[in-house]
């Protein structure tokens, strides 16, 4: 944590322009919902229910506050079951988007699962419910 300036220099080493930056620890990470095109859509609440088949655009996200933090890192993702009715293969899946730090949470097929995603120290939760 703390501040730094950048110095922009022009061919005689003159600075021309500077820049302030601040790094701070986040205090919470959120999950965001994208669309397709990659634009952020809002966060994603705590639970939410989807149909078989659909799929949601995400990205863990670092705040402090209401101040997002910038910076790419690294995301693990945990699915623990909640309510299995029956089946066989995966309630949901949690697939690496080609964009790094995007990923697609695809519902499968019927059942109520808890997404944990863990980054930096920390991990957000979600929950959801797959209709058929």
């Amino acid at each position: 944590p703390g501040m730094a300036v950048l110095l922009i220099k022009g061919p005689d080493r003159r600075v021309v322009d500077f820049l302030h930056v601040w790094s701070v620890e986040p205090e919470e990470l959120r999950v965001i919902r994208y669309n397709d095109e990659g634009f952020p859509i809002g966060g994603v609440r705590g639970s939410g229910t989807m149909l078989s088949g659909d799929e949601l655009l995400v990205a863990v996200e670092s705040f402090t506050g209401n101040q997002p933090l910038i910076g790419l890192f690294d995301t693990e993702w945990n699915v623990e079951v909640i309510d299995d009715p029956g089946g066989t293969g995966p309630i949901v899946s949690v697939i690496d988007d080609i964009v790094f730090g995007l990923f697609r949470i695809v519902a499968r097929r019927p059942g109520s699962v808890r997404l944990t995603g863990a980054a930096l120290n920390s991990e957000t939760t979600i929950e959801l419910e797959v209709l058929p």
